[in-house]
């Protein structure tokens, strides 16, 4: 229900100027407020004093109050109804209404469910598993095959049964060092600091080697005729 912004003073004041003879549209204009929210006001609150209308309002706003906490608990009551049903006989999704209405429905059946756990002194705590064989499997492979990384040590532990999540293993690889230690690669020759070229100072003190052919290299003779 929207709060009004006038105080119970305010409305106990208009009524009262209107009990004793004011016009009905001056009040109204003074409060800056229609002659229908007037009529309403001199409805609910007719013959009511400033301490009753807050009385009233208290009232209405705990009577508010209570009837959406027992919408609440009764749609609660309804949904976990509906779930112990679903749980015993199987009924189909189709029959629970449309995806989103599911979907809200799943939601606060959980949050119920948690909110119950809480109350009641129940609370999940999760298990950490029990890795040491797949610890001590994955360092075994390691050792015998040392060319072997993460992926490779997976694939022999499908083909020996495991069924478990990639990322255990990822992580287990991790956490016991054993990957692979991959040489440090060898610089490209090209990248070396190379020597400054020698400056030639008499003939015949420095060669190249030419790649063109020999016919390339010899003067052409031009005939002029």
């Amino acid at each position: 229900m929207k709060k009004s912004r006038f105080t119970e003073e305010q409305i106990a004041y208009a009524l009262k100027h209107v009990e004793l003879g004011m016009a009905v549209g001056e009040v109204c204009r003074k409060m800056g407020i229609a002659e229908a929210t007037f009529y309403v006001w001199r409805k609910k609150y007719g013959g009511l004093g400033p301490s009753e209308l807050t009385r009233l309002r208290v009232l209405e706003e705990e009577n508010r109050k209570l009837k959406q906490l027992v919408a609440d608990l009764s749609l609660d009551k309804a949904m976990l109804q509906e779930v112990v049903k679903k749980n015993s006989k199987g009924a189909p999704e189709a029959q629970l209404g449309c995806p989103l209405e599911r979907a809200l429905r799943r939601e606060r059946t959980t949050r119920i469910a948690d909110r119950g756990d809480v109350e009641f002194g129940v609370s999940y705590k999760a298990k950490a598993r029990d890795c040491s064989a797949i610890r001590l499997r994955m360092r075994e492979i390691t050792q015998t095959r040392i060319h072997y990384g993460c992926e490779r040590g997976l694939v022999m532990l499908r083909r020996e049964g495991w069924r478990g999540n990639h990322k255990r293993v990822h992580r287990i690889y991790k956490e016991e060092g054993l990957s692979l230690r991959h040489c440090r690669p060898r610089r490209s020759r090209t990248s070396r600091r190379r020597q400054p070229i020698k400056v030639a100072t008499a003939p015949n003190t420095l060669w190249g080697m030419c790649r063109l052919p020999a016919i390339q290299c010899q003067p052409k003779l031009e005939v002029c005729g």
